[in-house]
């Protein structure tokens, strides 16, 4: 057998592997043409539109959220992107390759390597993938405005942060110039802690505990940190502290309730956790892991040497930040969290799994097999065999076939009909009429794309502030004549896939 035979076999996994994720990735960026705004989409537009940006930022901020970044993302984009139902197509694409490259980054100032190695961003785009294949509501995690600019694009600004911070680092111990990253990494941090709790939590979490680490080397090495971690400190308080949290929360009746908090908590984490590791996907990319671990490691300058009670506290981390993280919607709302909170806890957990099966695999994987890769046969068929595999349970995931049908049959059928109403409610306009209804969308929906709509009610919130955005004075659908159609796709319904348990009241 030619010695050549394992390398081929591995540059063919390889070559595999990434057009099987790059597949995923571009599948999901093409149904972002059909994604339309809903509910909160139209408040914000409309609310900017009428006070200003500014001084309705403000009024957000005193009145429902402290999320001073997200809500800027929110009511900043539409007015970059050519106005609220134009840019709409484009958010997908955006998020997207924005997380592959926050993901290719962090990786290439892991392992000290090129950004736009081969190994980096066939990694980037696995991950990138695995992510969005294990999302429980694409349609409010990626397709919908109003959770994407907060929980998305926080995701990829943790990423990002937990890159400059590895850049940082590198700088200290080279004696360079630190203005850059640090300057980068403070905007970064003021970013993320202002996006949503969960990445105020992990922003702030990630920087206590390099300050700690750097304060056993003394002052001199820990005073970068010490202004991170003032700034992180200072940007939660004004997400904490912010008067429309206490208005938003007051609307909840279990909230504040520290038993049920953390009863449902750990109830919460021992019903997620389970289910997400049990996605054949998820399962499958873990197997995966050690092999693109020892080519990151091959490819890279850095020599990673992780000790055991480091294995134990990767591994402590990613058991138990999922419930730690669910702690603070719970306390709040005092019940299950919306879908895109639990997606973004998924990706911390993602996150710390992967890194932890990755630390792991370094520290238990043989010299030979880290310098030569899958230089053996039957190790490069095991690769071969892993990637098979994965493109397999791809296939056969829910998620991916559910957007495969909505690409080729509903979410085209979807999208004409809200053009349609666009149409009405323009002609409406021209004759000056004030009172609109619109038909009720008789077909199936979209699972991928499809959120949330107005309703037959006209002074349904949603309803008001779809009026208000196209200059009417009332409009509400007319009722369905048939009961909403649901995609005939049916996945495997494991935890994953499942309905939430019903919370008890």
């Amino acid at each position: 057998m030619s010695t050549t035979f394992p390398a081929r076999l591995e540059k063919i996994s390889l070559t595999l592997l990434a057009l099987i994720t790059l597949a995923v990735i571009l599948l999901f960026i093409a149904l972002g043409q059909y994604a339309h705004p809903s509910a909160d989409d139209f408040c914000m537009a409309e609310g900017v539109r009428r006070e200003g940006l500014w001084p309705h930022l403000w009024h957000h901020y005193q009145e429902w959220s402290g999320r001073y970044s997200g809500n800027a993302f929110y009511a900043i984009y539409p007015l970059l992107s050519g106005g609220l139902i134009y840019g709409y197509k484009f958010i997908a694409l955006l998020l997207l390759l924005s997380l592959f490259t926050a993901a290719a980054f962090f990786l290439s100032r892991l392992f000290l390597t090129r950004m736009n190695g081969w190994p980096v961003v066939i990694t980037a785009l696995l991950f990138t993938a695995v992510y969005v294949l294990g999302l429980r509501s694409p349609a409010s995690s990626l397709y919908w405005m109003a959770g994407s600019l907060s929980y998305l694009t926080a995701n990829i600004l943790l990423l990002l942060m937990a890159g400059l911070m590895l850049q940082l680092t590198d700088r200290q111990h080279e004696g360079k110039g630190l203005a850059l990253p640090l300057a980068a990494s403070l905007l970064v941090v003021l970013l993320a802690v202002g996006a949503n709790e969960t990445g105020m939590l992990m922003t702030a979490a990630a920087v206590t505990a390099m300050l700690l680490a750097r304060l056993r080397k003394g002052w001199r090495a820990a005073w970068p940190w010490l202004v991170l971690f003032a700034i992180a400190a200072a940007c939660s308080a004004i997400v904490y502290f912010a008067p429309g949290n206490t208005v938003r929360e007051s609307t909840f009746r279990y909230g504040h309730d520290l038993v049920r908090a953390i009863k449902g908590s750990l109830g919460m984490g021992a019903w997620t956790m389970p289910g997400w590791v049990q996605n054949p996907v998820f399962l499958l990319a873990t197997m995966l892991t050690p092999f693109m671990a020892a080519l990151l490691a091959r490819s890279g300058m850095r020599q990673f040497q992780p000790r055991k009670q480091h294995l134990a506290l990767f591994a402590l981390a990613t058991l138990l930040l999922p419930i730690l993280l669910e702690f603070p919607a719970w306390w709040a709302i005092g019940g299950w969290p919306p879908v895109r909170t639990v997606d973004a806890i998924y990706f911390v957990f993602l996150c710390t799994w992967l890194f932890t099966v990755g630390a792991f695999s370094l520290y238990f994987m043989p010299n030979s097999w880290r310098e030569n890769g899958s230089a053996r046969p039957w190790t490069a068929g095991i690769f071969l065999a892993g990637v098979a595999l994965f493109a397999l349970a791809i296939y056969t995931n829910g998620k991916f076939q559910h957007a495969i049908m909505d690409w080729q049959q509903t979410a085209p059928v979807f999208n004409n009909y809200i053009q349609q109403r666009y149409a009405l409610i323009e002609d409406a306009n021209q004759r000056g009429k004030r009172r609109l209804i619109v038909p009720a969308f008789e077909g199936e929906r979209p699972r991928t794309v499809y959120f949330n709509d107005i309703m037959p009610l006209s002074h349904d919130w949603r309803n008001i502030c779809y009026a208000r955005y196209f200059d009417l004075d009332l409009i509400k659908r007319k009722r369905s004549q048939n009961k909403p159609q649901k995609s005939k796709v049916r996945p495997p319904s494991p935890a994953w896939t499942q309905a939430p348990p019903e919370e008890e009241p």
